[in-house]
């Protein structure tokens, strides 16, 4: 075969490899086969390298932040200060929005995964639940029937998408829930 030909074969695999159009390692033997040994594999790895690191988001750390900011501080605010009652709700129920806004865009338009997003979901959800709890149900017996009833949901959600994660939680929360019931 002449060196023209096998440089065109080698320009079209490579173009293949980069835009993955066959597996790495089919790639990988097919260049090997067809120049002899004499690319290096560093050469064929550079694009491939640099398409990976270009791909990698910024969202789900974001998604993490504000998660991590919005209900805690919604919960602090609610416990420190007198709030009124139309103050609370119209609170409980922006706050409702954004975890729901939140959950619809992690999961559809940026394509996190479905089990990360839904677990900070329900994590948001029984916070905000305990607040109200604490604000209308004075009877502790009940808030912790309604608490661990939650905890359940999520051990049933798990089991249903067989989603370890979920599962997990359930069983920490409860046990949490059972410690603090202990002391």
């Amino acid at each position: 075969m002449d060196q023209n030909r096998k440089d065109t074969i080698i320009r079209e695999i490579k173009y293949w490899k980069d835009n993955q159009l066959l597996p790495d390692h089919y790639c990988d033997f097919l260049l090997a086969l067809y120049s002899e040994g004499e690319i290096e594999d560093d050469e064929t790895d550079d694009v491939s390298d640099k398409k990976v690191r270009k791909d990698v988001s910024v969202f789900p750390v974001l998604f993490l932040m504000l998660n991590l900011i919005v209900v805690p501080s919604v919960v602090s605010l609610v416990y420190f200060l007198n709030v009124t009652i139309s103050f609370f709700i119209t609170l409980i129920v922006i706050t409702l929005i954004i975890v729901i806004g939140f959950y619809y865009i992690g999961s559809r338009i940026h394509g996190m995964s479905v089990e990360y997003v839904l677990g900070v979901l329900l994590l948001n959800l029984l916070l905000i639940s305990i607040v109200i709890i604490e604000q209308w149900i004075p009877n502790v017996w009940l808030s912790l029937v309604i608490v661990l009833g939650q905890l359940l949901l999520w051990l049933y959600i798990g089991y249903k998408r067989a989603s370890k994660l979920l599962m997990a939680m359930g069983v920490i929360g409860i046990l949490v829930m059972l410690i603090a019931v202990i002391i």
